[in-house]
């Protein structure tokens, strides 16, 4: 999908023609306003002429807002980040007010008033243009450029469509469920998030590594972690700078840039074709980083990993898959603890093997498996 950036300036510019007004006397094209502005040229324009325009682009409204912006406050890039927090605060509450203003063009929206009043179209449209400023503003406050603006509004899109999708599918109490953890299941983690600290942390402990047996070539390799959930001090790192950095991993979409791990589509795939359904239950931070959702859902469909849906968990899986879904037909885990949670409830899970789950041995509902592709043995055997 294209998104048109371009057209009314131009448009505007390439304009020879002129039209006459009630009055007689001729109105001036762009091209002749000399000095004027384009908001001025625009509101030259006779009516006929602004509605031949197809629309004004993003990044023409953004350089609008810009210059305007510019003239109230000054240069807003040069605002440190509380003063552009304190900016932002103050364009929501203007949001508000225009909420209200926006109310009130809608005419008789109060139940109480006994009088009937037409919603008023022009109302609404000048509290929406109203609203669209602010909201440029603050795309302007966090130096937000129009093509950010439009590759979110697509990314928002996709989130949305899953949600739907999500919803007016939902599981059937008869459907065969397997879900699967994300990260250290089917992409590559801590490996490539160990190997962004490398790459930015100096004096970090590199661990040493071993192959993995699903890549006998070796491309893919495990790093020797024990603990997983303490590896600031496993790599001695300080845990500010660890923080900093999972941050940056974060807001920067590297949870959409992970590898896959070997044979994961193979195996998707082959329980695809056996009619299960596939359901992704993760812990990605989603509510402090919004951007993940769509971070997930384009990394799973750029490598081609079939799923029927995203579930976000707060840590709880064994609780969360209890309340949520029937007929679970097994859990695939690399994380310990959540791995004998599940267990203990009675799911059948499957842990796959790393160097930081390896103490864990197979026990009841617990099946170790050092490849993914393990599953389908076990799963003839049932």
């Amino acid at each position: 999908m294209t998104i048109r950036l371009g057209g009314a300036r131009n448009k505007m510019s390439e304009s020879k023609s002129t039209s006459k007004g009630n009055s007689g006397n001729s109105v001036a094209s762009v091209n002749d306003v000399g000095e004027k502005s384009f908001a001025q040229a625009f509101s030259g324009l006779g009516h006929s002429q602004r509605e031949s325009l197809v629309s004004l682009n993003l990044e023409e409204m953004w350089e609008l807002n810009r210059d305007f912006q510019k003239a109230l406050l000054g240069n807003v890039s040069d605002r440190s980040e509380k003063e552009r927090i304190e900016l932002t605060k103050e364009a929501l509450l203007h949001i508000s007010s225009e909420q209200v203003e926006m109310l009130r063009a809608l005419g008789s929206w109060k139940t109480a008033l006994s009088e009937e009043q037409p919603a008023s179209r022009s109302g609404i449209l000048e509290e929406v243009i109203d609203i669209t400023k602010f909201l440029i503003n603050i795309c302007l406050f966090w130096d937000l450029t129009p093509g950010d603006f439009a590759n979110d509004f697509l990314r928002k899109t996709e989130v949305n469509w899953q949600k739907f999708k999500q919803k007016m599918n939902p599981l059937l109490p008869e459907d065969k469920i397997a879900v699967f953890d994300l990260d250290g299941v089917l992409g590559r983690y801590p490996e490539d998030w160990i190997t962004f600290l490398g790459e930015r942390v100096h004096y970090m402990l590199v661990p040493k590594m071993t192959r993995i047996p699903e890549d006998p070539e070796g491309a893919f390799r495990f790093f020797n972690i024990k603990d997983l959930h303490h590896l600031a001090q496993e790599l001695k790192i300080e845990q500010e700078d660890y923080d900093k950095l999972k941050h940056k991993w974060r807001e920067t979409g590297w949870d959409g840039k992970l590898s896959v791990m070997p044979l994961a589509k193979y195996v998707l795939d082959k329980l695809k074709e056996r009619n299960y359904k596939i359901l992704i239950l993760t812990r990605r931070p989603v509510e402090r980083y919004k951007r993940i959702y769509a971070d997930t859902i384009f990394w799973l469909k750029r490598n081609e990993l079939p799923f029927d849906g995203i579930f976000w968990s707060n840590g709880e899986k064994e609780k969360e898959i209890l309340s949520k879904f029937k007929n679970v037909g097994f859990v695939v885990e690399d994380d310990p603890v959540q791995a004998e949670n599940l267990a203990k409830v009675g799911f059948s899970v499957f842990l796959l093997e790393k160097p930081y789950n390896r103490e864990i041995k197979t026990q009841e509902n617990l099946i170790v498996i050092e490849r993914l592709t393990e599953i389908f043995r076990w799963l003839n055997e049932v």
